[in-house]
């Protein structure tokens, strides 16, 4: 409970910035809605990585689980495809 406020702030400084950066579309439902997924995204991340500094026994274990974690979370994810096997794909989408 005492991670929320912070997670708060940083959400907040993060979506600010990033959002009108990117330029999503310029409504108050739709920030909303890209803040509270990041603020569910920061909060289960560090869910995660708590548990996996409570289950393992040292913490040269505990980073390595959470670099190997993070990896396989990242990968099969579904947004971090190469360029190489996106370009069939995109190709048949040319207007």
């Amino acid at each position: 409970m005492s991670q929320i406020p912070f997670a708060l702030l940083e959400c907040t400084l993060y979506s600010c910035i990033v959002y009108f950066i990117v330029g999503y579309h310029r409504s108050a439902a739709c920030f909303f809605t890209f803040y509270l997924i990041c603020f569910s995204a920061t909060m289960v991340m560090g869910a995660i990585m708590r548990l996996n500094a409570f289950a393992s026994p040292s913490m040269v274990v505990a980073n390595a689980a959470g670099v190997f974690v993070f990896r396989m979370m990242t990968k099969y994810s579904g947004g971090t495809g190469t360029d190489v096997a996106l370009r069939p794909k995109l190709q048949g989408n040319r207007l």
